[in-house]
């Protein structure tokens, strides 16, 4: 059996052909880049956690402002993550007035002796004697303000060490994603009634980043849990949620960490002009290989009747799946519990006769020689019954 670790991040910049409008004005869009060193003997494994979690995070803000904004997705992981492709992006990158950007990136981490700035320099996949081309996070962010987006997020998790015998001392839940109307009304607060810019990494300077195989990095961990919490508990004030994150990564960190950050946000509305019909718009897709997700989110389209949605379902088992019996298991928001197993033939016919499912990420995928999925993992994102 084939293993295919990137496939996850692929399916990822998939994750949401999302519905936009034939319509007179531009909707806002929310540009979401996101880089992970993946393939790092040391701590790729870590970095793929914290980049599925990152990704559900997405979905979900997603699916609670699909309406509202486009979101386009620039993921980078593993072979893809250099700073070639970094910078690729920056220059290519159409930003108008009202775009969200929201930056991420998940590896190791340095800085010279001489750097006068609180923000580290990432390897993006690069050996520490490479410095000269590596990219610096506030370097970084002041890229991205000259092109004048309404809000911007530059986040970086440089993980340089491994801390396997730290005990966690927060838990990310470990269901399904569920998105209520409150959940909505927090996400747009969030990120369509604000300006400005967050800038914040995970360790000052001097310090070493940690993560073990159960957590991720310690600061996205913090940051996930935070940022949950906060959606749960109507708390939309980033100044709140950065101090929470702070507080917290020193706390699961054993005060080894102390996260350095940056907030400058105000209130501003944005006017979302009314879609006039919708499509599905995958012109986005930067990374994409494979048609699995766009096949698998048709049966969750309840534009279409619940016959024709099943009638698809033998054409996706043929096409995709090994057999009938291919393992798909359901994860939870921490990208590790499982919170459902079934056999591929029930998982579609699942999706076809599903009415609260709001939309999915695919975390991993597992193939024979034939490029046939033998073992699916997904997060599921529901709107509330």
């Amino acid at each position: 059996m084939k293993l295919h670790i990137r496939l996850f991040m692929i399916a990822a910049s998939m994750l949401c052909a999302i519905n936009v409008s034939a319509q007179i004005k531009r909707l806002p869009v929310f540009h979401a880049i996101l880089f992970a060193d993946t393939n790092d003997a040391n701590i790729g494994k870590t970095t793929e956690l914290d980049l599925n979690r990152i990704s559900s995070m997405l979905v979900e803000t997603q699916s609670s402002l699909q309406e509202e904004m486009e979101f386009k997705y620039y993921i980078y992981p593993g072979k893809y993550c250099s700073p070639r492709n970094l910078h690729q992006v920056l220059n290519g990158i159409n930003i108008n007035p009202q775009d969200v950007v929201f930056f991420y990136y998940s590896g190791h981490g340095t800085r010279s002796m001489n750097d006068k700035s609180d923000y580290p320099q990432m390897c993006l996949g690069l050996s520490t004697s490479r410095q000269s081309e590596m990219v610096s996070v506030e370097g970084f962010d002041m890229e991205i303000a000259k092109k004048k987006p309404r809000l911007r997020f530059t986040i970086s998790d440089c993980c340089n060490s491994v801390g396997e015998d730290i005990s966690p001392k927060l838990e990310i839940s470990k269901g399904a994603s569920v998105v209520s109307s409150q959940t909505k009304a927090n996400y747009k607060k969030l990120f369509l009634e604000k300006s400005g810019s967050v800038i914040m990494t995970s360790s000052r300077k001097g310090e070493t980043s940690s993560c073990n195989s159960r957590l991720g990095g310690f600061f996205t961990f913090c940051l996930m849990y935070v940022m949950e919490q906060a959606v749960k508990q109507n708390v939309t004030d980033w100044d709140i949620i950065m101090k929470s994150t702070y507080n917290s990564t020193v706390n699961v960190s054993s005060g080894n960490m102390h996260p350095v950050y940056n907030v400058r946000i105000s209130n501003n509305s944005v006017v979302v002009p009314t879609p006039a019909t919708t499509q599905t718009d995958d012109s986005h897709i930067v990374t994409a290989e494979d048609n699995l997700l766009p096949a698998l989110r048709q049966l969750i389209d309840i534009t279409k009747t619940p016959k024709s949605r099943l009638a698809m379902t033998n054409d996706v088992l043929r096409n995709y799946f090994a057999n009938e019996d291919a393992i798909v298991e359901s994860l939870g928001r921490d990208s590790r519990t499982v919170v459902k197993t079934e056999t591929s033939r029930d998982f579609v016919e699942r999706l076809a006769t599903e009415f609260l499912l709001l939309n999915f990420n695919i975390i991993k995928v597992s193939r024979n020689a034939s490029g046939k999925v033998t073992h699916l993992r997904v997060h599921e994102i529901y709107k509330e019954n």
